[in-house]
């Protein structure tokens, strides 16, 4: 059964990575300030490792699908 729930786990993962980069790649063209420089290097990092986290899930429950 896991790798159904992976399929959905690894969906969560990178609806919510992807959409948290563009919600601030929107905000930081919008002109909203959302910390500093540093900060935000920070957070679209650990955003884009939770995303390919989830890819990696996904990936993973195919494979075992298939």
């Amino acid at each position: 059964a896991w790798p159904y729930l992976g399929l959905i786990g690894g969906g969560i993962y990178v609806y919510f990575g992807g959409r948290g980069i563009l919600t601030r790649l929107e905000m930081q063209r919008r002109g909203f300030r959302i910390g500093t420089r540093e900060n935000v290097r920070v957070g679209f990092t650990a955003l884009a490792i939770w995303t390919i986290a989830g890819l990696i899930t996904i990936a993973a429950a195919i494979a075992e699908l298939a």
